[in-house]
Parts: structure tokens; sequence; C-alpha cells
């Protein structure tokens, strides 16, 4: 199997089939990939949606767990894996149509740990149509530290990047469990690792603006404990 995709999931009924569906859109062959839906102890409709989408997409496997947190389920999805390479998204983002087969295609040609590609901040629910038409212009193979000090495109969340799972497991990298902010962690930690990191321009992910995000919570309890993630993930 080439590629895992681990999707985290937790009271987002409104938001788990579109970023489901635009995963099996991906001109690959189903046989090539996995999705593996991981529910945090949602008390929504979340899980009746995902059993339906499982119906008709036999490559499609869920698993629960009480609440433990996003960091958790990552971690859980690592050690379930079985695909050649391993992709995190978040269940209200979603992909555009037919770019992960290139992100794929060019993440084994050329023997990446890691390879990254664009994103584009957006409250549209079908913007899926790749900006780039899928054109993509010379690529290089550095470390992860040279695109690091040399590049303003690397990002901190962990949706923006394919990684290889041997080379995952030989770091021994997973994700801090319990914390706000575990992908900025990891993302530096696994960069600084990579010995072959490519960036394809490619614009293929869409990041909802989703007011009921964890990150946009606006109340004084979760923006205290907020700033003291902060601070605590500046330390570690």
């Amino acid at each position: 199997m080439k590629l895992s995709i681990i999707v985290p999931c937790y009271n987002v009924e409104n938001h788990i089939l579109r970023c489901l569906n635009s995963l099996v859109n991906q001109d690959l062959d189903p046989a090539d990939f996995e999705i593996i839906v991981i529910d945090d102890g949602s008390s929504d409709n979340s899980i009746a949606l995902v059993n339906e989408f499982i119906a008709k997409n036999k490559n499609t496997m869920l698993y629960t767990q009480e609440n433990r947190g996003l960091g958790t389920v990552r971690n859980r999805g690592i050690k379930l894996a079985k695909g050649d390479y391993i992709y995190f998204i978040d269940s209200d983002d979603y992909l555009a149509s037919k770019t992960m087969n290139i992100i794929l295609d060019h993440s084994i040609k050329n023997d990446v740990d890691i390879l990254g590609f664009q994103t584009t901040l957006t409250e549209e629910l079908n913007l899926y149509k790749s900006k780039t038409d899928n054109l993509i212009d010379k690529t290089n193979v550095s470390t992860g530290i040279e695109f690091m000090l040399k590049s303003k495109l690397h990002r901190s969340e962990a949706w923006w990047y394919l990684l290889k799972r041997e080379f995952l497991i030989s770091t021994g990298h997973i994700f801090e469990e319990g914390k706000f902010m575990e992908d900025i962690v990891f993302t530096f930690r696994i960069l600084t690792d990579a010995k072959r990191f490519m960036f394809l321009p490619i614009d293929a992910h869409r990041y909802v603006k989703n007011p009921d995000s964890i990150m946009n919570n606006e109340s004084q309890k979760h923006l205290t404990k907020l700033i003291e993630g902060y601070i605590s993930m500046v330390f570690r």
C-alpha cells in the first residue's frame, strides 16, 4: 500500500463527509491507499455519517475511543497505518481534486522523507479546482533544515506535507499528547531530521476557516489555556 490518510474526528458532522469525499476524488487506485478515521468520543452524528461513507468506500476504516485529544488520535493513526507514506488532514478541511496523486507520485519518484505543498485559507466549501492546474515547475531536494532556513513557505501544522512512514518510525517522533499546538513541535522536529525534503508548488489543501474549531474558541478560559500552551510550546 502506498498511502495512509489519517483523519481525526470529533463532533464534525457538518464537515466530515466533505473531507472524506475529497480524499477519494484524487485519481488514486483505492487499492493503493487507506483512509483511517479515528473518532475521539464524538457525541453528534459524526460516526453514523462515517459508517455511511465506509459502506461505499471499502478502503476506509473507523476506529473509536474516549476523548483523549488530537495528539493521541494522530499517534494511534501512525501505529495503524500500513502505507509507505502517511498524510494527516483535519476533518474540517479538504483537498482540491486530483492533487494527491501528483503529490504521492513525486514523493515516491524522488524518495523523499517529507514532501510539502501549498494550502489555501478559505471560507468556501467547494473550492475543488487547483489554482496551479497541476503544473509543476522544477523542484529540488534539500534537507529539512535547509528548507526552513531558505524558504518562507513552511508552516507549523501537520496537514501541509506527506511523510514517509519508514522515516517517521526510524526517528521515533510522535505527537505530544494532552497539549495544545502539538503539531508545531512535531513539525519542527521532523523537518530538523529530514535528509530528503521537497516542496511541491501545487495548490492542494483547503484550510477552512471554521468558527467552531479549537483555535477559534474565544472564551476567556480557552484563551488563557491557549496562551499558556504557546508559552509552553516555545520552551519545548
